[in-house]
């Protein structure tokens, strides 16, 4: 999708009600981390798809590990700010792992159900999900589940309160 926004109604509603077995902020934080590689391929004007490598299943995992290794060496002062937005932050290094993979994985299968230049199975270059469901539909879709995502998480928001 042209740039996160559109990711974060989906993952929050995906991510939100599994927050105990799943790092919210990692998943949701790693659907951003993801589209790097198209600022930087459109920033610096590279004759480079859009969705290349980091848009796989294989690339994704990698930066998904990426991602996590940085959430954990900076756990100590990412906890504070989850703790301001209310969202449990797990500093197991296997929970972060764990989501900032799927975040990535999550990301890439939306993605591909949009792109020609998408490749989730790399280094095949089949894309199986492509076509799928309407550019419009899909984004539609995604705008929509922000109003979800918003009601979950003010739900999950009053129940960390509960927690003090």
């Amino acid at each position: 999708m042209p740039f996160t926004p559109f990711h974060f109604g989906p993952a929050a509603c995906l991510s939100l009600p599994l927050q105990k077995r799943m790092d919210v902020t990692a998943f949701v934080l790693a659907n951003v981390a993801v589209d790097i590689e198209p600022l930087v391929v459109l920033t610096l004007k590279l004759d480079a798809p859009l969705h290349g490598l980091t848009h796989t299943f294989l690339g994704g995992a990698v930066v998904g590990l990426v991602f996590a290794g940085l959430l954990y060496g900076f756990r100590s002062l990412l906890k504070p700010v989850a703790d301001v937005f209310r969202v449990v932050f797990h500093t197991d290094f296997k929970m972060l792992a764990a989501s900032a993979v799927a975040g990535v994985w999550f990301h890439v299968l939306l993605d591909s159900f949009l792109y020609s230049d998408a490749h989730p199975f790399y280094p095949s270059t089949a894309n199986p999900f492509q076509g799928l469901v309407s550019n419009s539909t899909m984004y539609l879709a995604c705008a929509l589940l922000f109003a979800p995502a918003a009601v979950l998480y003010f739900v999950f928001a009053r129940r960390f309160d509960k927690q003090d």
